[in-house]
């Protein structure tokens, strides 16, 4: 599905945030520029979810609200208003059949690796710097080291490591001789 453009998210989840204050029956809403930085805030939570494949509902698994029993209730506050406002943004999501850029980020990577490991690429594939452990793209860098033509370039790699750390990585970038 297509991505939602970053600014409409970003405009609609500040529509979104005094919609979902009103009906928790909490604090008047922000407005102005205060809005439109917790919008921001609450997007790029969501973002960084999104790239760590953790599920909104994950949040509020009893292990979870067993560590928020000891929170300020401002944070539980909080806590409830983005789980409502990800709520009414994932139902307007759904209905109008996109998704967010993150995770069409994390569908593409995934889709990338399963078609690699059925039909490896004839030609190489490198992946360099890449500095994310996000799981989707982990996955993918997984699938390129293991690809017959495949490599992977770990940024300020010390390449002055003993040998038996060499030892310990493998035998990466060794010829066929």
């Amino acid at each position: 599905p297509p991505a939602v453009e970053p600014t409409r998210r970003w405009l609609r989840l500040a529509e979104l945030i005094p919609q979902a204050m009103r009906a928790l029956g909490g604090r008047e809403p922000p407005r102005g520029a205060a809005l439109l930085k917790l919008a921001q805030q609450f997007a790029r939570t969501m973002d960084r979810l999104l790239v760590e494949d953790i599920a909104p509902d994950e949040l509020w698994q009893q292990r979870v609200l067993d560590a928020m029993l000891d929170q300020s209730a401002h944070w539980i506050e909080a806590s409830k208003l983005f789980a409502a406002v990800q709520a009414l943004w994932r139902a307007e999501l759904e209905a109008t059949g996109t998704i967010d850029a993150a995770g069409r980020r994390n569908r593409l990577f995934e889709h990338a690796a399963r078609r690699w490991e059925i039909a490896p690429p004839a030609t190489p594939v490198v992946a360099a710097g890449v500095t994310s452990a996000a799981p989707a793209l982990a996955r993918l860098l997984r699938v390129v080291s293991e690809l017959p033509r495949g490599a992977v370039i770990l940024p300020d790699l010390d390449l002055a490591m003993p040998d038996p750390v060499w030892d310990e990585l493998g035998a990466a970038g060794a010829g066929d001789n």
